[in-house]
């Protein structure tokens, strides 16, 4: 079976590139071979369903890779607008709310049903539940061509392959190790992968009496003495983890520090708006005012009712002990820990629970123009399989978006001069 294109991967970056190509270029017969049942899967479930497709503060700094001097320069190619541009020529207008963009819908699923049916529409094929298994350059051929097989031992042939597929993070929605494999098979370099965008666990078997509360605070996340970095907003305590937009944003840094570096190494001020002093004063004033009163019933009037079983448990703070009992040293040890609450994250890559796979293949062996493999002429690789993952906020979709439809743009290009890949 032979096809002008053939994408590995029905995700997002795979669903725009091919939308991009048969639309100027609609004599081509495109392939989208994908392992999963359905298209999208990730993408279906992004933003909490409601598909936060990029954000104004496109900056160089919401994102990470092994190779910064790739991203700052991408990023000065690019903005959001074109995101946004991109989708309202498919018919899906957006919106934005404080620079978080949306589409109108509000729903993450019906963009991927959008697209797919644009794709449809347009004539490209697609073959579902077919995990690729091997890509080989075909050496007999005199043209540059790639002879691709699957799990059933089909196999497809085409001058142009485009890898999609993905990254490992969100296991159960279709991510797995499979296209690092692929890109091995052409000649790649993998850089290390890890699962980020996720919530940082601790050893902390008081933690569980937390669980379910939120609260709007300050983390830090310290390495050593000259490196740190620091994130406010809402944090959510879980049984054995904490998670939240901030802390997924942090756990970018987790996988490159050593089980050393991680000893109380994140500190969460659960009451940023109060200094020490103000907290400790404030505390003060009010078992004077009160003196019968619990010490349960004096923090529950500022943290919710989890976080005070947690934090006395935490301090081994007696709940009904009345505040005219608790010493100096405990009022100075339950500000302190309200103001710099430090923990110990444990080094647990958690795939399942991740948005975004830290690390693949490594971009500098990718031509930052067109996304067109230097190690195979004719292979383009995209989106979340490359070593470039953003924070929380649509920036990885806006990479996957932007990534498929510049190397679609590409092999749109050289299609038009004829062909340059025979």
């Amino acid at each position: 079976m032979k096809y002008d294109m053939i994408i590995i991967g029905a995700g997002v970056s795979g669903l725009c590139a091919a939308y991009t190509v048969a639309a100027n270029r609609p004599h081509m017969h495109i392939l989208v071979l994908e392992k999963e049942s359905v298209c999208g899967r990730k993408l279906s479930a992004s933003g909490n369903g409601k598909c936060n497709v990029t954000n104004s503060a496109f900056q160089s700094s919401c994102y990470h890779s092994s190779n910064p001097a790739f991203i700052e320069q991408w990023v000065n190619a690019h903005n959001a607008s074109e995101v946004t541009d991109f989708l309202y020529t498919m018919g899906i207008p957006t919106y934005s709310r404080n620079g978080y963009y949306y589409p109108v819908s509000n729903q993450a699923k019906q963009v991927t049903n959008h697209i797919y049916q644009r794709c449809l529409d347009m004539g490209i094929d697609f073959l579902f539940q077919t995990e690729v298994i091997s890509i080989q350059k075909n050496t007999h051929s005199p043209k540059t061509t790639y002879d691709i097989t699957d799990s059933g031992h089909n196999i497809y042939h085409s001058s142009i392959v485009f890898l999609a597929t993905g990254g490992a993070a969100a296991s159960k929605l279709g991510g797995s190790r499979s296209g690092y494999q692929l890109a091995k098979m052409l000649s790649h370099t993998i850089v290390p992968v890890h699962a980020v965008l996720s919530p940082i666990y601790m050893n902390d078997p008081d933690l569980r009496y937390a669980k379910g509360v939120r609260i709007d605070g300050t983390v830090t996340l310290q390495q050593n003495k000259e490196q740190s970095w620091r994130e406010s907003g809402q944090i959510q305590f879980n049984e054995t983890n904490v998670s939240g937009i901030v802390i997924m944003n942090l756990s970018c840094h987790l996988p490159y520090f050593t089980e050393a570096e991680c000893h109380n190494a994140l500190h969460i001020d659960c009451l940023p708006a109060w200094s020490w002093n103000e907290l400790h004063d404030y505390l003060l004033q009010q078992a004077c005012s009160a003196p019968q009163e619990s010490i349960r019933t004096l923090l529950q009037g500022i943290f919710p009712n989890g976080f005070v079983t947690y934090l006395l448990k935490r301090l081994r703070i007696q709940e009904h002990l009345h505040v005219s009992d608790i010493t100096e040293k405990q009022w100075n040890r339950i500000v302190s820990n309200c103001k710099k609450m430090m923990f110990t994250p444990i080094l647990k890559e958690d795939f399942d629970k991740a948005q975004v796979t830290a690390g693949g293949v490594a971009v500098d062996e990718i031509d930052i123009n067109t996304f067109e493999s230097r190690k195979q002429k004719g292979v383009y690789i995209a989106g979340e399989l490359l070593d470039i993952n953003g924070i929380c906020g649509g920036y990885n979709l806006t990479f996957a978006i932007l990534s498929g439809i510049q190397a679609a743009g590409s092999i749109v290009e050289k299609k038009t001069v004829g062909g340059s890949y025979d």
